[in-house]
């Protein structure tokens, strides 16, 4: 990961990032031992200015054998933004869009997702949210609603 930030000012958290990796997975069945490599890679920003909060991402990524069976090659790519804004010191609301596709249609992903969170304290935040599925209509869509808590030490 390479990442630079400013740290002074009104713009003071605005940062610029990348990253990437390679790996591979393995399957066994019953013949032989099945190998995908994949790499992904992935830039974005976040442009901070006083209590608001605009975040842009692009991932790209590819395997030679996405399903561990017919080495079929597959290509993701996807985008997110985000703009969010500190209501007070404890409150922060946000909405997100996400969109994931990769070639084989297994990847589909056309979310809007509000949240409210609340930081009780520094090292604590609760999230409340939901996920707007846009991909589909009528019965097929997958909307999700959440909480989660996160803390650190």
């Amino acid at each position: 990961t390479l990442r630079t930030e400013i740290t002074e000012g009104d713009f003071a958290g605005s940062n610029i990032a990348g990253w990437g990796y390679l790996g591979w997975d393995t399957a066994n069945n019953s013949t032989a031992r099945a190998v995908d490599r994949f790499w992904r890679t992935s830039a974005g920003a976040n442009l901070r200015y006083q209590s608001w909060d605009v975040i842009a991402a692009f991932i790209y990524g590819k395997d030679n054998n996405w399903d561990l069976a017919t080495n079929k090659e597959q290509t993701s790519k996807g985008i997110t933004g985000q703009v969010g804004y500190l209501l007070s010191e404890k409150w922060f609301a946000a909405m997100q869009y996400d969109w994931l596709n990769g070639t084989d249609g297994s990847q589909n992903f056309n979310k809007v997702t509000p949240v409210m969170t609340f930081m009780p304290r520094q090292n604590m935040r609760f999230d409340t949210g939901g996920r707007i599925d846009l991909n589909q209509t009528g019965g097929g869509r997958q909307h999700e609603a959440f909480v989660n808590i996160r803390t650190m030490f």
